[in-house]
């Protein structure tokens, strides 16, 4: 081997060993500690944990459990809604024995209290149309509860979907990230075999310039499925509704 070429081929192999070290820390992410050149299956929590974490920490099951403490308490209210036309009252009533001393006949009795004690009643004012409608509005709330029951139940089934098609599509797309790895690493290695030839006069810019085109479009592909990588793990991180590292296999 020509002392020229084995030159160049230390150089090339060098040059990929320190690049392909620069791909590898890119892939590090501060976001959760995720290291996307890691299993991210191993990583992440499994999908049952995440459904859970989900049932608990979901923006919308937190909204749908306060729609049903809602509607628990409105159910509540109409059925106690005959008792506010109830009434007690209760006293306490002083006699007044001067006027039995007086003599004071029957007749001039007539408004004086002549006994001493403590008084209490009952009183009911009861319309009749909340007596009619009682029996409707109990039936309406407990359609109503119904109601808010079984869209919880449609918001749980379509969380466990969604969680579950979001962890897949982060494990491909880690996949896809993987496949581009590889080809930027050849890509590169023709590259940079292709910049020491043009610098020694061994191949015309136009070819020099289509290896570094093709190396820069597979390294852009790199980068953008590595965004969007990171992309899936926030969008599974706000729809369990916790933090990022709360994700992670601990």
């Amino acid at each position: 081997m020509a002392l020229s070429q084995f030159i160049r081929l230390l150089t090339v192999i060098l040059f990929v060993s320190y690049s392909s070290a620069a791909v590898a820390q890119t892939g590090h992410s501060d976001a959760g500690q995720f290291d996307l050149n890691r299993d991210l299956a191993e990583q992440l929590l499994s999908l049952e944990q995440l459904y859970q974490l989900a049932l608990v920490n979901s923006p919308n099951m937190q909204d749908q459990k306060a729609q049903i403490d809602i509607q628990v308490e409105t159910n509540r209210m109409a059925k106690t809604s005959l008792l506010s036309g109830i009434g007690f009252s209760t006293g306490y009533s002083a006699s007044n024995q001067s006027a039995i001393a007086a003599g004071i006949g029957a007749s001039g009795l007539e408004n004086v209290q002549i006994s001493s004690g403590y008084r209490a009643g009952v009183s009911a004012g009861i319309s009749l149309g909340t007596l009619l409608n009682y029996r409707g509005n109990i039936r309406q709330g407990q359609a109503a509860y119904r109601s808010v029951i079984a869209k919880q139940n449609g918001i749980k089934l379509g969380l466990r979907r969604d969680i579950s098609q979001l962890y897949q599509t982060l494990l491909t797309n880690q996949k896809i990230i993987n496949a581009y790895i590889q080809e930027e690493q050849k890509s590169l290695i023709v590259f940079q075999t292709a910049e020491i030839d043009w610098k020694n006069g061994r191949l015309d810019v136009g070819e020099y310039a289509g290896a570094s085109s093709r190396y820069t479009e597979i390294r852009i592909k790199t980068e953008q499925a590595r965004g969007g990588l990171m992309g899936n793990l926030y969008d599974l991180s706000a729809l369990v509704g916790v933090e990022m590292s709360r994700l992670k296999v601990r």
